[in-house]
């Protein structure tokens, strides 16, 4: 039994070298696998301990069991399975490309003619709407700068005066 847990813990570690060597990161996600992966194993070992030995004591034999279980494992079924998950990975990388080549073929003329028309309604919103309201607003302060002239010099002629004064 305790041999057999071994083996899943060097099918554990397997899985993690499987997904460093598909995918590049950084050094701080290795450390954080790492921790991870010693956080699994603890967890199992100590599901298998009080499962097999009801949590009342931590035999020798146990640990011994364990390492040799990782032993025969990585000696025997780990180079096997390392192999076939990357190939497996390698398979599903290409088929998820595929795909989304496919998707991008299918779905990529509708959006490149819907931002072409997007381009299009935008044009003709500013043509029909924003340039005439933009003259407006000239024509508008260009009237407001007319009408206000004229009470604008008087006020400044009035605060001349009453500076005079109080000079």
């Amino acid at each position: 039994m305790t041999i057999a847990m071994g083996a899943v813990c060097g099918l554990v570690f397997d899985a993690f070298r499987v997904i460093r060597r598909s995918v590049r990161h950084k050094n701080i996600y290795t450390y954080l696998e790492d921790m991870l992966f010693w956080i699994i194993i603890l967890f199992l070992f100590f599901y298998f301990l009080l499962h097999t030995a009801y949590g009342e004591s931590l035999r020798f034999y146990f640990i011994l069991g364990i390492f040799l279980g990782m032993l025969i494992y990585f000696l025997t079924a780990s180079r096997i399975v390392i192999k076939l998950s990357m190939k497996a990975i390698a398979i599903l990388k290409k088929v998820c490309s595929f795909l989304f080549k496919c998707f991008l073929k299918i779905i990529g003329p509708p959006i490149a003619f819907l931002k072409f028309l997007y381009g299009k309604v935008i044009l003709f919103l500013t043509a029909a709407f924003f340039v005439p309201i933009r003259k407006l607003l000239k024509k508008t302060e260009n009237y407001v700068k007319i009408k206000t002239k004229k009470p604008i010099k008087k006020l400044k002629r009035k605060i001349k005066k009453a500076k005079r004064k109080f000079r």
